[in-house]
């Protein structure tokens, strides 16, 4: 009787364990590949079942379940969180749970060393740092970016990412850097809980366990205003033309380098400015332009517009920032400028006389020089002209033409060029000149030409004017 119920019961249990299956493939990994978990057993026993005890070692990546009414599985693809060897749950399944062994690297995946830095590694809240994540491996991965979190209170902005040949825990390795700008709200320590870091290697798609990066920022005074900067900021501008026109927009930019954010800027610069009515008619204008080291850069332009001409005197701006240090409210100054404001049209007709002066200067100049220039190129084209005289006619001819002035009609007589001579030229021998050549050409003595020509070069030569 009692073999009669063992059999009954191994009759009946025997379908119920011959249905469940356990499996896990492949056995053995190294951290960063995925392994497979494939659960069997009877329909709903997926809906009952408690995968909380795998967080505590591997993440669930991706879940696929199937069932063809008479029994369901479940296949599961995990990724290690760690090195070691494992254990996994029973799942309330008959027999021991398989186990898993994972190494820190094998034949076709690399060891990864992670490491992260934040500067300046002490910081206080509403303070700006700089975060680098580190993943180093034999350079033989193709690396994705990881996204951090986004949350109340956390700000998050990336920066750049670069790839260095380092020396860590002895041995030399390929780093992936990725650098992030971070601004923590409130004071304490702040978790950042990272996503898995993903890389590829010909096609395998590998998923690593990133470090565990915590947060410490200090506490600042609750009556430190919103707007203040946390650290000293660094401010420079740009220089400001020396003159400017009245009416116009002048562009008034710097650079501001700290722990501001736009509207705290915007707000820093109203203030200020609300007793200076030529920046009253645009608002300031404030964009985000990079990060120097983690801290945000600003591009500020003010556009003042000055109703009236004269020397203007650029307002004092104040940039407050906390010391931490000494506990203190601190300042930046920017320097203050000076612009000559003028009136166009008042400019224009200043321009206008003093080109129109310089004309007429240069006119006279010219006119004088002109006149000066102008007898000598005359006295000098009338020396050459008797160069070709033959006769005492072509002699009378070319003297009665000759003059320094600007006569352009010749003599009729020479006793009229003798009279024109006399009252506009100072030279010596004309009348004798005159008389030489009017008893030549009268026969009335006798004369060589040659004597002649040379009475006449020495006459002119000495000629000028009055």
């Amino acid at each position: 009787m009692v073999k009669l119920i063992g059999h009954l019961l191994i009759a009946v249990t025997l379908p119920v364990f011959a249905s469940q299956s356990y499996r896990v493939d492949p056995s053995t990994i190294a951290l960063g590949e995925p392994v497979t978990l494939t659960l069997t057993s009877k329909p709903g026993f997926v809906d009952k079942l408690d995968l909380a005890p795998l967080a505590e070692n591997f993440e669930i990546h991706s879940r696929n379940q199937g069932s063809d009414g008479k029994e369901e599985s479940l296949v599961l693809t995990l990724y290690p969180l760690h090195a070691g060897r494992f254990s996994l749950p029973n799942f309330g399944f008959r027999g021991r749970p398989p186990t898993l062994t994972v190494s820190e690297q094998s034949e076709n995946v690399p060891k990864v060393r992670f490491h992260f830095e934040i500067e300046p590694r002490q910081y206080h809240m509403r303070q700006f740092v700089r975060l680098t994540l580190e993943a180093c491996d034999d350079g033989s991965l193709m690396w994705q970016r990881p996204q951090l979190p986004t949350r109340v209170g956390l700000f998050v902005r990336e920066l750049n990412e670069e790839q260095v040949y380092v020396e860590r825990d002895g041995a030399y390795c390929t780093a992936h850097r990725w650098n992030w700008s971070v601004m923590i709200a409130s004071a304490g320590v702040t978790p950042l809980n990272l996503p898995m870091m993903e890389a590829n290697k010909f096609g395998q798609r590998l998923r690593f366990p990133p470090p565990e990066i915590k947060f410490d920022s200090l506490e600042i005074p609750s009556w430190l205003p919103v707007d203040v900067a946390i650290g000293k900021p660094e401010i420079s501008a740009q220089p400001v033309p020396e003159e400017w026109p009245i009416d116009r927009p002048l562009s008034w930019r710097m650079d501001v380098v700290g722990c501001y954010s736009p509207e705290s800027l915007k707000n820093l610069l109203r203030v200020q400015l609300m007793n200076h009515p030529q920046f009253g008619r645009y608002e300031p204008v404030v964009k985000e332009s990079g990060y120097d080291n983690g801290v945000p850069r600003h591009s500020v332009v003010l556009y003042p517009v000055f109703p009236e001409s004269g020397d203007v005197k650029l307002p004092e701006l104040v940039f407050p920032w906390y010391d931490a240090e000494s506990g203190k409210l601190q300042q930046a100054i920017l320097p203050v400028s000076n612009v000559l404001i003028f009136n166009p049209t008042t400019q224009r007709l200043k321009t206008w006389l003093m080109w129109l002066g310089i004309v007429l200067a240069v006119s006279s100049v010219a006119y004088i020089l002109w006149g000066q220039l102008g007898w000598r190129l005359r006295r000098r084209r009338a020396l050459a002209g008797l160069e070709q005289v033959s006769s005492v006619d072509e002699l009378s001819y070319k003297l009665c033409s000759f003059g320094l002035g600007t006569r352009n009609i010749p003599a009729a007589t020479l006793g009229e060029w003798l009279k024109f001579m006399q009252q506009e030229t100072q030279t010596q021998g004309v009348a004798e000149l005159v008389g030489l050549v009017e008893s030549a050409r009268y026969g009335l003595a006798e004369y060589e030409m040659r004597d002649l020509l040379q009475q006449a070069r020495t006459c002119l030569s000495n000629a000028k004017p009055v």
